[in-house]
């Protein structure tokens, strides 16, 4: 119910929605239900401008003791703070949570998308070196996952974090080239494959081909994208007008105005 509010931009129902869930007995005694309250509580407070809030629920998320949870949520429960700090302009304790889950038990899928995450902060913070190692320990983990599909999955994150890595190094020829190569790959087995495109055109200061594929990106999933409030590599759409039709158009404009 909560997702629906959000697609349908009610999001003062959305937050007393998720927050009357956790009141509830089903969610105050069950650690793992009150986790993926918590996810979809901070996503909601980067979109609607309070980051203190998203910020407290980050923090509720570590104190979540690891015992409590089931075995699968762990990985889960530090993927998501990794994902958060950095969503939070962070990328240190973002860097902390990534680290920490690779010395947790191999898994080479959970691993290989560790990795390219871990990789994508290190770009953040401009240590290419250390960033083209993990690229590199990526693809040898890609070899040995045995789906066909999350090869590719994985290779087009490499791609990614290749592209990115280049326009960070002012190296814009060959950061086109590698996003031409990603367009030419499967994207109905690519999970992120307009969002990673419309974030990589944006962070070039491409802004009609970042826009051109973020709406491919709507079409495709059939329901808002809010992530470009909050991408870290789509900085440069928030200087468009077309970003405040946007926030007029997801009713958002009144949470944003004063920090536009």
């Amino acid at each position: 119910i909560g997702q629906i509010l959000k697609r349908q931009y009610k999001w003062e129902e959305a937050e007393k929605y998720y927050a009357d869930l956790l009141k509830s007995d089903y969610y105050i005694n069950n650690n793992n239900n009150k986790l993926k309250v918590y996810f979809d509580l901070f996503d909601l407070y980067l979109t609607i401008n309070k980051k203190d809030k998203a910020i407290k629920i980050n923090k509720l998320i570590e104190n979540v003791e690891d015992q409590l949870l089931e075995q699968h949520l762990i990985k889960v429960k530090y993927f998501r703070l990794a994902m958060n700090y950095f969503d939070l302009n962070q990328p240190k304790k973002s860097l902390k949570y990534y680290k920490h889950m690779l010395e947790m038990h191999p898994n080479d899928e959970w691993d290989a998308w560790s990795n390219l995450d871990l990789a994508n902060c290190l770009i953040y913070m401009k240590d290419f070196d250390r960033a083209s190692e993990i690229l590199i320990k990526t693809s040898e983990i890609k070899e040995d996952l045995h789906a066909r599909r999350d090869k590719i999955r994985v290779e087009y994150g490499i791609k990614f974090n290749e592209a990115l890595s280049m326009i960070m190094n002012k190296d814009i020829e060959n950061a086109y080239v590698t996003i031409h190569q990603m367009k030419a790959m499967d994207k109905n087995i690519i999970h992120h494959y307009y969002y990673n495109l419309f974030s990589l055109y944006f962070c070039l200061n491409d802004i009609d081909s970042g826009y051109k594929w973020y709406f491919m990106e709507r079409k495709d999933k059939k329901k808002p994208c809010f992530s470009i409030i909050y991408d870290t590599w789509s900085e440069n759409a928030r200087k468009d007008d077309r970003y405040i039709d946007l926030l007029k158009e997801m009713k958002l404009y009144d949470y944003w105005k004063d920090s536009l």
